[in-house]
C-alpha cells in the first residue's frame, strides 16, 4: 500500500507542475506578443488584468486536461492492487505491462530473491504483504 501511496502522490506532484508550467508559459507567451508582437505595451494602462485572465483561464483548462492522466494512473494502480488481492500476483494485463514489471523487479534486484506475494484477504491485515519463495 505504501507503493500506491507513493505513486498516487508522485502522479499529483507531476500533474500540479505540469498545469502550472502550462499556466506561466501561456503567460508569458502572452506578455511577449503584447510587448514585441504588438507593440502595444505603451498604449496599455495595465497588463496585470489580461495576464490574471490569462493564467486563470489556462489554470483551469491545463488541470481538466491533465486530470485526466491523474485519473488513468489511479485506475491503472487500483486494478493493479485488486489483481495482486485476488491471484497473488498480477497475472492480467497487456504483456507490456508484464514486460516492464520484470524489468523493474530485475533492476530492483528482486528475480534471484523472495518475491513480495499477496495473499487473498491479505488487504484487511496492517502485517502489510507477505513474502513466498518462487521456485
Amino acid at each position: 500500500m505504501v507503493a500506491l501511496a507513493f505513486c498516487e502522490t508522485l502522479s499529483s506532484l507531476l500533474i500540479f507542475l505540469g498545469v502550472l508550467a502550462i499556466a506561466l508559459l501561456n503567460v508569458l507567451t502572452c506578455l511577449l506578443i503584447i510587448t514585441y508582437g504588438t507593440k502595444s505595451s505603451p498604449d496599455v494602462d495595465t497588463l496585470w488584468a489580461p495576464l490574471v485572465i490569462i493564467f486563470c483561464t489556462s489554470l483551469l483548462t491545463a488541470e481538466l486536461f491533465l486530470g485526466l492522466f491523474g485519473e488513468s494512473v489511479t485506475a491503472t494502480l487500483m486494478c493493479l492492487a485488486v489483481d495482486l488481492e485476488l491471484h497473488g500476483t498480477a497475472t492480467y494485463g497487456p504483456p507490456t505491462f508484464h514486460e516492464k514489471l520484470d524489468q523493474i523487479r530485475r533492476d530492483r534486484g528482486d528475480a534471484g530473491q523472495a518475491e513480495i506475494e499477496m495473499q487473498p484477504g491479505d488487504g484487511e491485515d496492517d502485517a502489510g504483504p507477505k513474502r513466498s519463495s518462487m521456485p
